[in-house]
């Protein structure tokens, strides 16, 4: 595989950042070391607020599954708010087996109760044509799409004082 070489204009780009990058960390290391003492405080009053924020969304939580959802949706207090969800859904196979017996089925998938699905896994349908022996007849059928490219790297470094990941 031929290496690729980016352009004149992309290096100079690359080399901009390295540059503002640089720049940037090395105020940041001389900010660290002169606010060490106050930066380990407010350290420590982070992780605290963190620990009593899980805590407390846990506690909220417990309460609200404690609730039958049939007399409380909605529990608010102080700035949190924990709203009770429910998904209904039908049992399939008893759905399916009810539908058959009062001789729904046709008319519940022809008004889209029951949908009927086919899906063609690509990497098991390719094997099975290729053990098949018959890849050229599917060549018309197989199609692909180009990606958004994945670039990786250095990442945005957030406002001070917003919450975010830690840097690693």
């Amino acid at each position: 595989m031929a290496q690729y070489t980016v352009s004149k204009e992309t290096q100079d780009k690359i080399a901009s950042f390295e540059l503002a990058d640089s720049t940037f960390r090395k105020a940041w290391d001389d900010f660290e070391q002169q606010a060490k003492q106050f930066l380990d405080y407010l350290d420590k009053l982070r992780e605290d607020r963190n620990v009593k924020l899980d805590e407390a969304v846990r506690s909220l939580r417990t309460e609200a599954d404690a609730q039958p959802i049939t007399s409380v949706k909605t529990i608010k207090a102080g700035p949190f708010s924990v709203q009770k969800k429910q998904s209904m859904f039908f049992i399939p196979e008893r759905f399916l087996a009810i539908l058959k017996e009062k001789g729904l089925y046709d008319k519940a998938r022809d008004e889209g109760a029951v949908v009927e699905v086919t899906e063609v896994p690509y990497s098991k349908a390719k094997q099975f044509v290729h053990d098949q022996g018959v890849e050229d007849s599917f060549a018309a059928a197989e199609d692909g799409k180009e990606l958004t490219p994945a670039v990786s790297g250095p990442k945005p470094i957030p406002p001070f004082g917003v919450e975010g990941k830690e840097r690693k």
